[in-house]
């Protein structure tokens, strides 16, 4: 199905404020491909990451793994900290988290500044993740979940 397609289907079967909900699931699905080429894009980066810091490989790939630890712990204690606050606002947060964490790293002179952007990108993810499906089952007609959210 070519977005076209996808696109009349959708408004075929929605009505003017359902259509405002999509352009929500799109957006959200925006933040997500940012937050993965994020997330991945330094692992093929190491070897000049690692020259441009006068640091090892190995330390750089640390950069890496400190993401993905952070993230799945604050992918834990996301929904209690969040508690009852706007999800809106919540998902707006994570990504000028997102956004502050890639300038961090852009501009990291020394190891431990692109640590400190990349332990914000991991808080970023994990509180990305941890919100996602349950706001994108809110956004999407029942009947569609299954077709549009595989």
């Amino acid at each position: 199905m070519n977005y076209k397609n996808y696109m009349a289907d959708l408004e075929s079967s929605a009505s003017g404020s359902q259509l405002a909900v999509w352009d929500a699931v799109f957006a959200i699905a925006l933040a997500v491909m940012g937050l993965i080429v994020s997330e991945f894009l330094p692992a093929s980066l190491l070897t000049p990451i690692a020259q441009d810091l006068g640091i090892s490989e190995g330390l750089a790939g640390q950069a890496v793994s400190v993401t993905a630890g952070i993230a799945m712990v604050s992918s834990l204690f996301i929904s209690v900290l969040t508690g009852r606050a706007d999800r809106r606002k919540v998902f707006l947060f994570f990504g000028m988290l997102q956004i502050v964490s890639n300038f961090t790293v852009y501009y990291a002179h020394n190891f431990t500044v692109l640590l400190i952007g990349r332990i914000l990108l991991g808080a970023g993810i994990g509180g990305f993740w941890a919100m996602l499906a349950v706001a994108a089952m809110r956004l999407v007609p029942e009947v569609k979940i299954a077709k549009h959210l595989p």
